[in-house]
């Protein structure tokens, strides 16, 4: 039988073992991870997350069949917490929030009015769909399903003759819904926690989660104020900040992620970091760290499988499909760039992915009131998001190409022609 924690006496009385699996478990992780870098393993297989996901889909249906025991939430929830928080940290150094208007408009509209629009919907989507649902159910599954973090296939973009600020939308939105997202999942994923008794686990959790950020705030600012960052591709400060924040927390028995999203916001506005160190800090976070959150989610998911049935798949589809679209309509019909390039980003970017999976498989592990039907709608609405955005990315980057070019061609013509007809006249 798999070892629950929380049912022996001494152990939730006192909690010793938590802070130490809290502290060793992401060391190794961080040690597998960087075992799979140097022999290219990782790398490999980043290039290949529907076939990591559905392996590990395979192997966890399998383990189950088997009867083998299965890690304790809490070992899945530590992992889970180390590689969100690391993500959110590599997402606020991509997106400086402070000037992400001034950056790309397009992208601040989708990653603060886009996601809560997206997070709503998705929620409306499952309470309609799903009988017997409370309030908080079907808006954590929103919270979750808005994070996105599909890996989209962006080489094709990056040197593309289109809109320098469609490409600039394209790369800095994901970063930015994350950075605005998580701090809003993970408050709404504290209040949903059941009170028991006197002791109000809701205000306890809600505070946890506020000291996490404003831990994580209060290192960021001092850092950017006297951390030196080295001029090498990723200068080790700004991990050194992550990690330490994350022990920190751990130590403390605040939220981890908070903190490393407190201080990632807070440490990224006032940090003199070059923008394409910022950049490649983002996505090697994004490239690494897709890999354990596809297995950990794969794992997770198998079990619930059996229970995928056309209901769960034609809900999943409305989600991922009809409202994040109409959602993404809506916040992009006040800018001002062309319809062909507002099309790509409603269809481009903001698909159920990594940090969904990871927020999903938080919610679960901590207990969050989410029953099991609402669980595989989640679980089927990445799977899909996973899959429609490997599909999707190079096609839809090309008909942007095409109808970019043919814009730029009909321009031409129309001001040929008029200056024909004024030379003639």
């Amino acid at each position: 039988m798999a070892l629950k924690l929380a049912h022996i006496p001494w152990f939730r009385e006192y909690e010793i073992l938590m802070p130490i699996l809290a502290v060793v478990l992401p060391i190794l992780l961080a040690a597998v991870i960087y075992g799979g870098l140097r022999t290219g393993i990782l790398l490999d297989l980043a290039r290949r997350p529907l076939a990591v996901t559905g392996g590990a889909l395979v192997i966890g249906f399998v383990w189950r069949f088997a009867g083998l025991p299965m890690p304790p939430d809490h070992v899945i929830r530590i992992l889970v917490q180390a590689l969100l928080g690391t993500l959110v940290f590599g997402a606020t150094m991509e997106c400086r929030l402070s000037r992400l208007w001034n950056i790309s408009p397009d992208a601040f509209r989708l990653a603060a009015g886009g996601s809560m629009l997206t997070m709503l919907g998705i929620a409306a989507t499952a309470f309609v769909f799903v009988p017997g649902l409370a309030l908080y159910p079907p808006l954590l599954i929103g919270a979750a399903l808005m994070l996105g973090g599909a890996p989209v296939l962006a080489a094709p973009l990056l040197n593309a003759p289109v809109d320098d600020h469609t490409r600039t939308a394209a790369r800095v939105e994901a970063a930015a819904v994350l950075a605005i997202g998580v701090p809003i999942a993970i408050m709404i994923g504290a209040g949903a926690k059941p009170t028991l008794g006197a002791g109000s686990i809701l205000a306890w959790a809600t505070v946890k989660a506020l000291l996490g950020f404003c831990l994580g705030g209060i290192a960021g600012l001092l850092a950017a104020r006297f951390l030196k960052v080295d001029d090498g591709e990723l200068p080790m400060g700004p991990l050194m900040l992550a990690a330490g924040v994350y022990f920190i927390a751990v130590l403390l028995r605040i939220d981890p992620v908070m903190a490393m999203a407190g201080a990632g916001l807070t440490f990224s506005a006032g940090a003199n970091v070059p923008a394409a160190t910022r950049t490649r800090y983002w996505r090697t976070g994004e490239l690494v760290l897709s890999i354990p959150a596809l297995i950990l989610f794969g794992l997770f998911v198998a079990p619930l499988a059996v229970t995928f049935d056309f209901l769960v798949w034609f809900m999943a589809f409305v989600a991922v499909g009809l409202v994040r679209a109409l959602a993404r309509h809506l916040i992009l019909s006040t800018s001002h760039l062309p319809i062909a390039d507002r099309t790509f980003l409603i269809w481009f970017n903001g698909a159920p992915g990594i940090a969904s999976a990871l927020m999903l498989t938080l919610y679960v592990t901590g207990q969050a009131p989410i029953d099991d039907r609402g669980v595989a709608l989640a679980a089927a609405a990445i799977l899909i998001g996973l899959a429609s955005t490997r599909a999707m990315s190079k096609p839809l980057t090309r008909r942007l190409i095409q109808q970019t070019a043919l814009a730029k061609k009909q321009r031409y013509e129309t001001s040929y022609s008029v200056f024909n007809h004024k030379a003639a006249s």
